[in-house]
């Protein structure tokens, strides 16, 4: 009797995952269903494959089983129960010297590439250059011409 009722359970929970995933496929806002149900997961490789048959994408995290329709990375720090004892604390000098690296990064990046107005955002050497072309790109022969060279092609 308890064999007739355990297969009847497994049938309603298949069932239950049937229209949970026809959900999450009709739904465009939706892109996974996750559940933490003990029965799930002593389930799943009926309901992985029953998410594959759907061209579905399924994973198990420890205790976690979810369905997506995109593949699953190996490994969700989201769904880590253990996750908070995993922090890492970096000492502060190292930490200041990656903001300086990026800091630095940044400032040679062009404007454009950060999203943000070429005029409004000094460029490496502090100037604001109309053009917003960075002064650290050029020599500066190259990047400033004598006043009457200057002045000849103004005219011309």
């Amino acid at each position: 009797m308890s064999l007739k009722s355990d297969s009847s359970s497994t049938l309603e929970n298949i069932d239950d995952w049937k229209w949970k995933l026809n959900m999450l496929i009709r739904n465009h806002d939706e892109q996974e269903v996750v559940s933490r149900d003990r029965k799930d997961r002593r389930y799943y490789d009926q309901i992985a494959a029953l998410a594959n048959r759907m061209g579905l994408h399924s994973r198990q995290y420890s205790r976690i089983v979810v369905v997506s329709k995109f593949p699953l990375p190996n490994y969700r720090p989201d769904l880590d129960d253990k996750r908070p004892q995993r922090e890492v604390i970096i000492p502060t000098i190292l930490q200041r010297k990656v903001d300086n690296l990026l800091d630095n990064f940044f400032a040679q990046k062009p404007r454009s590439l950060l999203g943000l107005p070429d005029a409004a955002v000094p460029n490496s050497n502090g100037h604001i250059s109309p053009d917003g072309s960075d002064d650290g790109l050029f020599d500066e022969s190259e990047s400033q011409m004598p006043t009457s060279e200057a002045e000849e092609s103004s005219t011309s």
